[in-house]
């Protein structure tokens, strides 16, 4: 599975936005700053990709992870929940919330 974007894509928003949120696919995963694939300090304009879809559906899991884990990728789980996003002036917190079935 991949999360980030087309290249072409990050260039357009590059330096503009600190984080984007993608939806659909049924897992989370979370990245670090990146810029074309490689891990780019924030401050450097690097852009944070969070993909969370864990309301899950009846084809299960979006599965299989690409591996190894790349460097980029800072968590990933398969997990069925929902999230929260709080923002504040200065601080942005993003809860799962798992919902566990039999």
């Amino acid at each position: 599975m991949r999360t980030l974007p087309p290249q072409a894509l990050e260039d357009v928003i590059h330096g503009k936005v600190d984080v984007v949120f993608n939806g659909h696919v049924h897992a989370y995963e979370r990245s670090e700053p990146v810029y074309h694939d490689k891990v780019t300090p924030a401050s450097e304009g690097g852009i944070t990709y969070i993909t969370i879809g864990d309301g899950g559906n009846r084809e299960g899991y979006a599965e299989p992870w690409v591996t190894p884990q790349p460097a980029w990728s800072a968590l990933r789980e398969f997990a069925y929940g929902f999230g929260e996003l709080e923002v504040g002036k200065c601080v942005l917190v993003r809860m799962l919330r798992e919902c566990m079935y039999e």
